[in-house]
């Protein structure tokens, strides 16, 4: 460990030993214990896992937005910045997390921002040097969704030990490696979201490779961060097409002389890509009109990517309050999806907010603008599609929206028809698009559909339901398995094609 390090970590345990002092553990514990039964309640938590989830298959970097005062590297960055200000920028910019650099005497750092920065309404991340279970604790009761551990300064069994110490208080952690031995520590440890920092810790020089290098040490299940060096908007995009699932950037934007600018060129769409991490994206399964707990849970041990939450006239209908209690039953990153329609964008975010969603599904006649909105807001924007016929399918190419929904016309509904379209139609749409593929899909046909279109995802809701709103936790399971398993066999029927294609090729030259 560098002699800096040290002196960081002799500072923050003196500090925490007159801290400890004057509020001994057990009654920290205890406040702590009290908060959670109010407002720290499944009602006011916001998931940095869930903004995160699939982040390396989206078109759009997602990016962890830091507030930072100081660095030992950079000097005074901006010690006089407000924090609240800044995270209310930082969101309508369409950051998806804002992280809080709290360390004092080192980073400039008031852990009174945490408090401040909720107001903006997205996941908070406590970044400190915590070694400590007392420093959990008091990162509950400061505002934090989530805290950073850094493996350099821990041993596997106690990271494992704050790791679940975070769990108990309704924390997440985010696990900060920086070399093979750190992240074998990581993994020893349980940790599934990890953050790459590309600054040495010995050093505090950026080696511009490491996330690179280290991203093949991570099984694919595991989120990942890309931290430090990320100077310009450019470097964002480079790291996320390594696929990362997201970047954090700190003072590049802290110095940024419009920081909403430097997100919007950040975040620009890339042209749709299999990320350099894996070889064949996965399937994409959303279960929708979720209703109660058994469908939630039965969504989530079936390996759906996604739960869906319907906020429009419907048997499935939810109020934002009840998707929130529901979502927060999630114990893996998981999407949660709210299908609106026709609703002014005012109420749309209003209800977004409150229900703690990742996506908004737009199934009605909302324009562009309603979509960049949305996005601006840090929302990925999922735009519905009735499919009358292949005329239906001209303007969705064009569409900015991050995901395209093909359902089954009805002249009646909306949504939620049950009916089958010709799959045929989507076939190039597909190729060029990510398009999640609805309408009547059931656990008999859904294999036949991804064998069809090779869709980036599926989308099914009456399909698995006993009666009208009730969902059967054995069809749930049912849909992912057998949709999850003809991805497999059309991956395998494509990636052969296409080398008998290269052969030939190949040949005739």
């Amino acid at each position: 460990m560098s002699d800096r390090l040290q002196r960081i970590g002799a500072d923050v345990r003196r500090r925490l030993e007159a801290r400890r002092q004057q509020v001994p553990e057990p009654v920290l514990r205890r406040r702590v214990e009290e908060r959670l039964g109010e407002a720290r309640g499944p009602r006011d938590f916001r998931s940095l896992a869930a903004a995160l989830a699939g982040g390396r298959y989206d078109r759009r970097p997602r990016i962890i937005a830091e507030i930072k005062r100081r660095s030992p590297a950079a000097g005074d960055i901006g010690s006089q910045a407000d924090a609240a200000r800044m995270a209310g920028i930082y969101a309508a910019g369409g950051a998806c997390a804002v992280s809080v650099v709290t360390e004092p005497d080192h980073f400039g750092g008031d852990p009174a921002d945490l408090e401040r920065v909720r107001p903006a309404g997205l996941p908070v991340l406590r970044k400190d040097f915590i070694v400590d279970p007392y420093q959990v604790l008091e990162s509950a009761l400061l505002g934090a969704d989530a805290v950073l551990l850094i493996a350099r300064l821990l041993d596997a069994r106690r990271l494992a030990h704050l790791m679940e110490e975070a769990r108990r208080v309704g924390l997440e952690a985010l696990v900060e490696v920086n070399d093979e031995a750190d992240v074998e520590t990581a993994l020893a440890a349980g940790a599934a979201l990890v953050g790459i920092n590309n600054r040495d810790l010995r050093t505090f020089d950026i080696d511009p490779g490491r996330t690179e290098r280290l991203l093949t040490l991570l099984p694919e299940d595991v989120l990942v961060v890309a931290a430090s060096g990320l100077a310009a908007p450019e470097d964002v995009q480079r790291v996320h097409a390594l696929g990362v699932d997201g970047c954090l950037v700190g003072q590049a934007l802290m110095q940024a002389p419009d920081p909403s600018a430097w997100l919007a060129s950040a975040r620009r769409p890339v042209p749709d890509a299999v990320p350099a991490r894996v070889e064949e994206q996965p399937l994409w399964v959303k279960i929708c009109g979720l209703t109660d707990e058994p469908a939630v849970l039965a969504a989530q041990n079936a390996g759906a990517d996604a739960v869906g939450f319907v906020f429009a006239p419907s048997p499935r209908r939810v109020d934002p309050s009840t998707a929130r209690r529901l979502g927060s039953l999630l114990r893996r990153p998981m999407a949660r999806v709210g299908v609106f329609v026709d609703e002014p964008v005012d109420r749309i975010l209003r209800v977004a907010r409150a229900a703690g969603l990742t996506h908004v599904q737009l199934h009605g006649d909302e324009d562009d603008q309603v979509i960049t909105r949305l996005q601006a807001a840090g929302y990925r924007v999922i735009r519905a599609v009735r499919v009358s016929g292949p005329e239906a399918l001209a303007g969705a190419e064009q569409s900015p929206a991050d995901l395209i929904l093909l359902d089954a016309y009805d002249p009646e509904k909306r949504g939620g028809t049950g009916r089958v379209f010709d799959w045929s139609l989507a076939a190039g749409l597909c190729r060029r698009r990510r398009v999640i593929l609805a309408g009547g899909l059931t656990p008999h046909n859904v294999g036949d559909a991804v064998r069809a279109v090779l869709p980036f995802g599926v989308d099914t809701s009456s399909g698995v339901e006993r009666s009208p709103g009730v969902k059967d936790p054995g069809r749930i399971a049912g849909f992912v398995q057998l949709a999850q398993a003809a991805w497999q066999q059309a991956v395998v029927r494509e990636t052969s094609r296409r080398r008998k294609v290269m052969d030939s090729v190949r040949s005739a030259t």
